[in-house]
């Protein structure tokens, strides 16, 4: 929470702009995909997790989250296993907006005639 990355200037705008376009985009041509209020796991459920995603209990956001959170982790060079309850704080601020994305982006898939697993393929296969 208190890596410099946190307070640059431009992630605020980055992030309001891209709801900004989300919203528009749902406005006029995918009504009904808006936000949400996903219940995020419990606390002991989480610290399980973040030891050890397999103790997710299937919980797609949850093991998104925690390999996002590892992934940004390297990115930032910090090499100290999170503070659990700062890293769940970051989940359920994050939470909804993720439910949101995933839903917004099922939703264009499916206007679009898209399989979205075709998507997830391609890019797992595009990876080094």
């Amino acid at each position: 929470m208190d890596h410099p990355a946190t307070v640059d200037p431009w992630l605020p705008s980055l992030a309001t702009g891209y709801r900004s376009v989300m919203r528009e985009v749902e406005h006029n041509f995918i009504p009904g995909v808006g936000p949400t209020e996903p219940e995020p796991v419990p606390l002991d459920r989480f610290r399980a997790a973040l030891g050890d995603e397999r103790c997710s209990d299937g919980d797609e956001r949850l093991v998104e989250f925690v390999k996002l959170d590892r992934f940004m982790g390297g990115v930032a060079d910090l090499h100290d296993s999170p503070d659990p309850e700062e890293a769940y704080r970051r989940y359920c601020e994050w939470l909804p907006f993720a439910t949101e994305s995933a839903a917004f982006v099922a939703a264009m898939a499916a206007a679009l005639g898209i399989e979205i697993g075709d998507i997830v393929a391609d890019l797992d296969a595009a990876r080094f």
